[in-house]
């Protein structure tokens, strides 16, 4: 951009060399911005790698020990354990839980067990973090033209269309938080005329649910069965686990 442009009269003022070394300077402050915008960027990768592996240690432990929970003595099938040590386990007293323990962490089924609900945990974790990277767990606003891309983006997506002179629902600001496995958005049916006629909204509110891109027949029509028992002017004050089994 500099190079494209020139000062009136500069050659009188600054030589080859001022110019040279102004250059240098830039380059140099250039290189440095960049050396510190990488770095922060692996800080912050570093950071969300520690996170990661706390969650995962600390699902893994409690994972653990409702196995352990789980599997008493005298539950414990031959096969798990040699007969010799089930019939060990089963005159085991409290005082010996972690000789118990011990045993489990050393037989081989248990820890097959164990490695693969631990690989649970991670897919769980790596699918958690793939829908927050989409927009999950928020109750975002989109516009008519972000529309399609919003709603084939993730597997399942609730949307919300409404009118500005009763837009009042705090029941999908919960759900979002709640159930990360469902991506939830609001729309102006005003601002989205098009897709308010592909969809047939003729009620609002109306609440749709998008399966791999595509609507399902399933809807929230307005209160319907939301608000029976409620009088006029407080039919948003329904329990939100109605929006979940409607």
């Amino acid at each position: 951009m500099a190079a494209k442009f020139s000062m009136a009269g500069a050659s009188s003022l600054f030589g080859a060399e001022d110019h040279l070394e102004a250059s240098d300077r830039m380059g140099q402050a250039m290189e440095q911005l960049k050396v510190r915008e990488q770095h922060e960027t692996q800080q912050r990768q570093q950071k969300q790698l520690v996170k990661q592996q706390q969650y995962v240690a600390k699902l893994d432990a409690q994972e653990t020990q409702h196995i352990r929970d789980s599997i008493r003595p005298e539950h414990y099938e031959a096969g798990n354990l040699q007969k010799s040590q089930a019939s060990q386990a089963a005159n085991r007293d409290d005082d010996d839980e972690d000789d118990f323990e011990d045993d489990l962490d050393q037989d081989p089924d248990f820890m097959r067990l164990r490695e693969v609900r631990l690989k649970q945990l991670q897919e769980q974790y790596k699918l958690k973090a793939e829908n927050l990277a989409k927009g999950h767990g928020d109750y975002r606003e989109i516009l008519q033209d972000e529309f399609l891309k919003e709603v084939t983006s993730s597997a399942r997506v609730l949307v919300h269309f409404y009118h500005r002179d009763f837009e009042r629902c705090k029941h999908l600001g919960r759900i979002a938080k709640r159930h990360v496995e469902v991506k939830v958005l609001k729309i102006d049916a005003e601002k989205a005329p098009f897709f308010v006629a592909k969809l047939v909204v003729r009620v609002l509110p109306t609440i749709i649910l998008f399966e791999n891109g595509i609507a399902n027949d399933t809807r929230v029509v307005g209160f319907e069965g939301l608000a029976d028992d409620l009088p006029l002017g407080r039919e948003d004050e329904f329990p939100t686990v109605n929006v979940m089994l409607a």
